[in-house]
């Protein structure tokens, strides 16, 4: 499918022109002259008689450049997931990850939560998975492993640390039934009600523990309260981790920690708290603002400009640290998702392409089964954990019936709802759009899907720059692979 004009995306650094070429998955760089021309090519129709000398010249850049290959303007013809026609095959077959809903409940109300009344889609309840639901669950999904050697339990509240010996009786059965895989678990947690118990458990059995904790004292407690007496839980928590790395040191520094970002907070004093705390600063820590998506119209979110500002110096420093210019000590862990993402999508996993194919969909969509796979207490089965579970077009069937193949299909081609703006959208390749975002909370909308579009056209801009800066600084992005982000 062909149009008049490129399928390109135009930026530019402080001191150097480039071209994304879509169709060949390529960064070129050109003139100023041929960049101004393309720009032009872009938003009207150009002739070259009615070209200027200067234009002419530029033209004459283009043209070499379309000798070579590129700036095609073919568009793919139809929207479809490379991976539609093996779903059966992967969904009977490779499932490699499942995550359990182990309650609902939970002993903390933290303002921001999916559970916390904010959001259309989900509210607290009495609800838990009984061991019945959690054991056929566990054999629906080994399976359906059986071309695979590796096998994760994932647990997932609510606090699943409610019903611990729930989640010990999960795992003993998973190594028992799932003999000859090598098997992990891990578990999203708050961190307040760990016990000695628990904690040499995990540790025995290298639970990959996610621990909640957004910050300083003051942060931290502003949005996460116990649900008994509205006391924040800092203190706890960190009478937890403490005792945590005095009974298991090694296992305590491989604990990650999750810090949900208030816009409305500024982001230095979290970042100065993760780098500088002493129970956690040798620990990986992650950070990212919470989701507004499917909040309701009455809830508002005020956006604190340094907030930014902050987090856009911190994203500087660690591309300094990546190319060797900066001690890591002045850095910040909460950031270097947002560098391993950029070297990922524009470096390791690159590649230079003949021209997009007639049928391909946008970057985005994740396989269930192999990325991740999410069972609510109830045994429904969704495509991971941040799913809206009333909503019926993402719920993929049930432990007792199986997965509905149909439905994995409109999920992982979700591109299909807005077809016509995704074959001329030039971040096609580095889309991070999924159904969760399309969905209004009773069918899979494109109305809703395209209103997380420019933000992504936004952040795939950014990436490219950030990426071209740090090559021009003479970045070696394979050199890069001796970070280790535990050695913060």
């Amino acid at each position: 499918m062909y149009n008049d004009k490129p399928l390109i995306h135009l930026f530019k650094t402080h001191g150097c022109y480039y071209v994304y070429d879509v169709n060949k998955n390529y960064i070129i760089t050109t003139t100023k002259q041929a960049w101004d021309m393309l720009q032009k090519m872009l938003s009207q129709t150009i002739t070259e008689k009615e070209c200027s000398a200067e234009e002419k010249e530029a033209l004459k850049e283009i043209n070499k450049l379309k000798k070579q290959g590129l700036l095609s303007a073919k568009r793919i013809i139809e929207v479809q997931h490379g991976a539609t026609e093996l779903l059966p095959y992967i969904l009977n077959n490779r499932i490699s990850t499942m995550t359990l809903q182990v309650t609902q409940q939970c002993n903390l109300r933290c303002e921001y939560c999916i559970y916390s009344g904010a959001y259309e889609n989900r509210h607290h309840s009495n609800k838990k998975m009984s061991i019945e639901t959690a054991k056929k669950a566990i054999d629906f999904a080994l399976s359906r492993s059986k071309d695979t050697n590796e096998f994760h339990l994932g647990f997932y509240g609510g606090e699943p640390l409610l019903e611990f010996q729930f989640v010990k009786t999960c795992m003993e059965y998973t190594l028992e039934r799932g003999q000859g895989k090598e098997i992990t678990f891990g578990l999203t947690t708050n961190g307040t009600i760990l016990t000695e118990e628990i904690m040499d458990y995990f540790a025995e059995h290298k639970v990959q523990m996610l621990i909640s904790l957004d910050g300083p004292y003051e942060i931290h407690n502003k949005n996460r309260r116990f649900a008994a007496n509205n006391i924040g839980t800092f203190d706890a928590i960190i009478k937890n981790i403490e005792i945590l790395k005095m009974r298991h040191p090694e296992y305590s520094n491989k604990i990650m920690f999750n810090a949900v970002l208030d816009p409305e907070d500024g982001f230095k004093c979290t970042n100065e708290f993760f780098t500088t705390f002493e129970a956690i600063k040798d620990s990986y820590c992650k950070g990212g603002t919470y989701s507004t998506i499917n909040l309701k119209d009455d809830k508002e979110v005020d956006f604190n400009v340094d907030y930014y500002k902050e987090i856009q110096y911190e994203y500087f420093k660690f591309f300094l640290f990546a190319d060797k210019r900066l001690d890591s000590k002045y850095t910040s862990k909460l950031v270097t998702d947002y560098y391993t993402y950029t070297k990922e999508m524009l470096y390791k996993n690159r590649y230079i392409s003949e021209s997009l194919s007639d049928m391909e969909h946008h970057s985005g969509p994740c396989l269930p089964g192999i990325k991740k796979l999410f069972i609510d207490v109830d045994g429904n089965i969704y495509p991971c954990e941040k799913v809206n579970e009333q909503s019926e077009a993402l719920k993929m069937g049930h432990i007792d019936s199986g997965i509905d193949i149909a439905k994995v299909s409109n999920i992982i081609n979700v591109g299909r709802l807005t077809k016509e703006s995704c074959i001329n959208c030039w971040a096609f390749r580095y889309c991070k759009i999924c159904a969760v975002a399309a969905d209004d909370g009773t069918k899979l909308s494109k109305e809703a899907k395209l209103k997380h579009c420019e933000n992504t056209r936004l952040d795939a801009h950014q990436m490219l720059l950030d990426y071209c800066v740090l090559r021009e600084l003479g970045h070696d992005f394979n050199r890069a692979d001796a970070i280790n982000l535990y050695e913060f």
